[in-house]
């Protein structure tokens, strides 16, 4: 984490600001960063209560970052501009001399950060890989290829994340030499020299075919745990105020907030504990809250046109067979 980032526009709360973007024009620095000023400041506790409200993860950061298309500079826009940047970094580009001359040639206001398109996308891809673990818990075939995912996605993640990663994918594609008998130890300080050994993908597909679904979940909840703890170990714990002052306000004893990312990870860890969690519509692909646990689909008319389909194929089925007794 950048040393810069860790101010906290409102420390101890769950503030957060949104980005404006500035207008810059050096073509490379477009390239590789998006110049920021800050915008308004919003409540991320209150997004993470709206989104489940109104049943749409996509009100609420950690819900919308999960949608993102990998790579579309629009889709990311879209994120700065709604919740902000998940870090702040603020821009020594834009000393007072750069301040003042960006100024004079435009009426908007002054840079003061910046956010770093590829590190966003590699946060937003960890977040997503990690996430479509949980997504995939109960269906042993999507729960594996959850796995096969983060190995053909692994040059998108951080290699301290990777190498966390690779004593599961070691021992799945039945290359248990290089793991240690000891692995709680491998977990809490995994060798380097696991993540930069070659993995022979054959061997791990077929390998992983042959894994029992508890111990998909089992090494699954510890690549989810382990994220979560590493992505809250240097928050404090705050009091944060609730309510409105003019009737009612009240406080909760929390986790203080560094940064937009370390809630991402909060809200996700809160979602694993609710009884029904975001679901993918099959349909349309949209990120849905269910009201019930038999929703699949995001909306109540796609859901009746799915009970139609499903009770015609059944039909059919039934139709198919007693033609089949009658010969």
């Amino acid at each position: 984490m950048n040393d810069n980032a860790k101010i906290n526009l409102l420390p101890g709360g769950y503030s957060w600001a949104k980005a404006k973007i500035a207008r810059i024009d050096d073509g490379k620095l477009n390239e590789t960063t998006i110049a920021l000023t800050r915008g308004d400041l919003y409540s991320v506790q209150s997004t993470y209560s709206k989104a489940h409200e109104s049943k749409n993860p996509l009100l609420a950061p950690h819900g919308l970052l999960r949608s993102l298309r990998y790579g579309e500079k629009s889709d990311l826009i879209q994120f700065l501009a709604t919740f902000g940047p998940l870090e702040w970094h603020w821009e020594e580009k834009w000393s007072l001399p750069n301040a003042n001359e960006y100024a004079r040639q435009h009426t908007e206001e002054i840079p003061l950060a910046h956010v770093t398109i590829a590190e966003f996308w590699a946060w937003q891809a960890e977040f997503t890989l990690i996430a479509g673990l949980w997504e995939a818990w109960s269906d042993v075939r999507l729960l594996q290829d959850a796995y096969i995912n983060l190995v053909l996605n692994r040059a998108r993640l951080d290699h301290d994340v990777w190498t966390v990663m690779v004593p599961y994918l070691k021992l799945v594609s039945g290359l248990e030499k290089l793991v240690p008998h000891n692995r709680a130890n491998l977990w809490s300080r995994p060798s380097p020299s696991l993540a930069d050994t070659p993995l022979d993908f054959e061997a791990f597909i077929a390998g992983l075919r042959k894994q029992p679904i508890k111990w998909l979940r089992h090494w699954a909840a510890i690549l989810m745990q382990h994220e979560l703890c590493l992505h809250s170990e240097k928050r404090k714990p705050a009091w944060a105020s609730f309510g409105e002052e003019k009737e009612k306000v009240y406080f909760k004893m929390s986790l203080d907030l560094n940064t937009l990312w370390e809630a991402v990870w909060e809200m996700f860890g809160q979602d694993t504990a609710k009884p029904l969690g975001w679901r993918i519509c099959p349909h349309c692909g949209k990120l849905f809250y269910p009201p019930r646990k038999d929703r699949v689909y995001c909306t109540s008319e796609q859901q009746a046109l799915a009970s139609k389909r499903e009770w015609a194929r059944r039909f059919r089925s039934v139709l198919k067979g007693e033609s089949k007794s009658r010969v």
